[in-house]
């Protein structure tokens, strides 16, 4: 599966479609580049109360050059990298895996 933004799959309750909203961790968005998303990563993790080295800096600093595809398409990624986190079609078919 692949979209336009990142963020997280959410129903809009007007509409009771899905869309792409904000990510759940407090990381804001939906973001239309990969390099506002990695800057807001770099961002939050660079604000914490004792980052434990400078890995967020260096993030900050080449967000604009992390992905080939900057403007997606961008794929659905669970958080939970289980072998039992699988999204198949009505006819088994493997759609999607971490």
């Amino acid at each position: 599966m692949e979209f336009d933004q990142i963020g997280s799959i959410t129903r809009n309750v007007n509409t009771c479609e899905f869309e792409i909203g904000p990510s759940p961790d407090g990381l804001g968005g939906p973001y239309s580049t990969a390099t506002e998303f990695y800057g807001a990563w770099a961002a939050k993790n660079m604000n914490l109360p004792e980052p434990s080295s400078d890995f967020p800096s260096r993030i900050s600093g080449i967000s604009p050059y992390i992905s080939r595809y900057d403007r997606g398409p961008f794929r659905l990624v669970h958080g939970d990298f289980g072998d039992r986190n699988m999204l198949v079609d009505e006819e088994f078919n493997l759609l999607s895996r971490n």
